[in-house]
Formats: structure tokens, sequence, C-alpha cells
């Protein structure tokens, strides 16, 4: 029964994959707008000049329908790393470490003018992905 269940969420979920792979990590963001600042100031500042990451990277903005001043950012990011196939939560930590190492001065800048316009209402989350699953027909 279980497997049957699980087939109906599996389908169509391969348009999630790039390269055969599918996302392993999701990093969540909330932020809140200050006063006087819109989405578009919030997206003038967060767009970067051009893509940097080395591995495809997807990101969501959406707002809050009962909070407009309430941003949430949810990435999702795709690596081919084996190392990232493991249960052994450190192996992410590592990435994070090393992608900071590699990115940061980027994401520094980024983040600089960012807060020019919105401040965290909460340290961002990194989480590794369990399941993909198409709750949709």
């Amino acid at each position: 029964m279980k497997q049957e269940q699980d087939k109906k969420f599996k389908k169509n979920i391969e348009k999630f994959f790039i390269n055969g792979i599918a996302p392993k990590i999701a990093s969540v963001l909330i932020r809140k707008l200050k006063p006087g600042q819109t989405y578009e100031d919030f997206r003038k500042e967060w767009l970067p000049q051009e893509p940097y990451y080395g591995s495809p990277v997807f990101v969501v903005n959406a707002q809050n329908i009962y909070d407009p001043t309430e941003i949430i950012t949810i990435g999702l990011v795709w690596t081919d790393d084996k190392a990232a196939d493991t249960d052994d939560m450190s192996i992410y930590q590592q990435k994070i470490v090393e992608w900071g190492q590699k990115y940061g001065e980027q994401d520094a800048q980024r983040g600089d003018k960012i807060d020019q316009v919105t401040d965290d209402v909460r340290p961002p989350h990194v989480y590794k992905i369990l399941d993909l699953d198409n709750m949709g027909k």
C-alpha cells in the first residue's frame, strides 16, 4: 500500500531534476521590509549582477499575503557531490562552510545591500532535502 501511495506522489517530479540530479539542500530566509520599503526595493538589492554559484540554485521569493512586509526566500541547491548523498549531517555542514569560503564575499556584499531595505526575522536556516513529492494532479 505504501509503495502505491509513494508512486502517486512521485509522479512528474522529474521536472525538478537537472541532469538527473534532484536538489539536495534547501535554505529558508525570512525578512521584514523596513518602513517605506517595497518588494521592488528588496528585489533590486537582492538580485545579484550575474549568477555566481557553481551549481544550479533556484530561488523563490514570496510575500506574506497577511503581512506584505514579510518576505520569505526559499533556495533549492542542486549538487552532484556524492558526499551529499549521505545521512551524515556533518557532510552538509562542511559543504556550507566550503560554500561560505568560496562565495562568502559576494554573499556579504549582497547581504549589506539587502540589509538597507530589510531586517532578518530569524537567522537563515539550511535543510537537507529528504523527499520531493507532487501533491497536484
